[in-house]
Parts: C-alpha cells; sequence; structure tokens
C-alpha cells in the first residue's frame, strides 16, 4: 500500500488517486457497540494513503475489510482536526431500499457513484450495503464538506443518519462491486445538493453556505445564484 500526501489531478480514470484514512488491520465482523476493539481501531486508524478505486474497492472486501475515513485529520481523531475530504458514503442497513433504486436514484440526477459494497451484517433477509462517492477535487472547508453529507441524508432519508460527523470511520464489508471509474465533478456535486436542501426547505437557502450561494466574482451590491 502506497502513502500519497498530494491529491492526483490526473483524469485517466483508473489511476486517479484518492486520500483517505484507514486502519490496515483485516477485520472479519462488525464489532459489537461498545466493544473495547472499536477502541483500539479509534486509535489505529490514523494512516492516511492514496487509493485508487480499485484498490479502495480491495481494501474494503474480504479477505482485508479494512477500516476508513472518507477525509484526513491534522491530529487525533475529532471532528475539530478534520482537514480534507473526496471520498463519501452513505450507509443503508434497514431495507428501507434496495441498492438497485438507490442508484436509479443518483442516475436521475446524472450522479454516479463509484462502488458499493456490503457491509458484515448484510443477509439475504435483510440486505445491508453502502455506496461510496469519489469527488474531483478534495473539499478543505467544513461547511461545504457537511453539506455534501447533508445533501445526501436529504437525498436519501433511508440512510442512517448517524452517519455524519467528520471523523466518523466506517468497517469494510463482505462484497464490493465498481460501478463506475470517473470521479464526479465537485462543484456539480456541490450544486445539486445545494437544490435538492433548498427544495427541501420550501424554497430557503438558510441551510446554505454563503459563498456557495453567490458567485465570488459578483459584487455584494449584485449577487444572484450560481445557477439562476
Amino acid at each position: 500500500m502506497k502513502t500519497n500526501d498530494e491529491h492526483s489531478t490526473s483524469r485517466n480514470s483508473t489511476g486517479f488517486t484518492y486520500t483517505i484514512t484507514i486502519d490496515p488491520t483485516a477485520q472479519h465482523s462488525k464489532p459489537p457497540k461498545n466493544d473495547k476493539s472499536i477502541g483500539t481501531i479509534s486509535n489505529s486508524i490514523q494512516l492516511v494513503t492514496g487509493l485508487t478505486i480499485n484498490e479502495f474497492s480491495t481494501y474494503v472486501s474480504s479477505p482485508f475489510s479494512y477500516t476508513w475515513i472518507g477525509g484526513t485529520m491534522n491530529g487525533n481523531l475529532c471532528s475539530a482536526n478534520w482537514q480534507s475530504q473526496s471520498v463519501f458514503a452513505l450507509d443503508f442497513d434497514q431495507g428501507l431500499i434496495t441498492v438497485e433504486d438507490a442508484l436509479k436514484r443518483f442516475h436521475d440526477l446524472e450522479l454516479f457513484p463509484q462502488l458499493w459494497y456490503t457491509t458484515f451484517g448484510s443477509t439475504k433477509e435483510l440486505h445491508k450495503f453502502r455506496i461510496v462517492l469519489f469527488i474531483e477535487q478534495p473539499v478543505e472547508v467544513l461547511e461545504h464538506r457537511d453539506l455534501i453529507v447533508k445533501g445526501l441524508l436529504s437525498l436519501f432519508p433511508e440512510a442512517d443518519k448517524s452517519c455524519k460527523n467528520p471523523c466518523r470511520f466506517f468497517f469494510g464489508g463482505q462484497q464490493s462491486t465498481i460501478i463506475n471509474q470517473n470521479p464526479i465533478p465537485t462543484q456539480r456535486l456541490l450544486d445539486i445538493l445545494n437544490i435538492q436542501l433548498i427544495s427541501s426547505d420550501k424554497g430557503l437557502t438558510r441551510s446554505i453556505p454563503s459563498n456557495l450561494l453567490y458567485s465570488s466574482e459578483e459584487s455584494a451590491e449584485n449577487r444572484k445564484f450560481l445557477y439562476y
């Protein structure tokens, strides 16, 4: 596994790397809540590495099933130390939606996630899975990162809403399926999720950071929506 302190700018889909934080310890099941091994993982998840989508897919699947965080931290694992993020995930563990229907909802907005994988608790009776999105340019403003997560959860109320804080880590799982090699343009994702949040809030813009609502090139007297 290679470490990487810089984000690749290559548009070669298979060679584009994404910086995440991982614990390179093979896991074979999800630890029970309040199990002491969760604390061990929390203390061990600090390796910052650059991975391609193919490599990520391999490492979140059996027999590796590494634990990972989509962002990077400056210091200990806490929200205040968040630095940047280019990988996001939605966790579906209640059987409220199928992976096919979830992907169709993305596709209807012309958003194309890169992969999904079955989690440790998935069974034939209750299919549990995680959809992972890789964006072209990492976000380095916490407000923008939070907007993406909030927008995705608004678009998918079936997803686990507890998976939203910046230092949240995800366990690996059983089997991963790659469905797209091209990263999602960051600005496009932000724009679509802005519209989603505004639409879900009766047309109000109160949940959107002002620097995403208005063009930085516009004067204060002549501001307008980026997508007006």
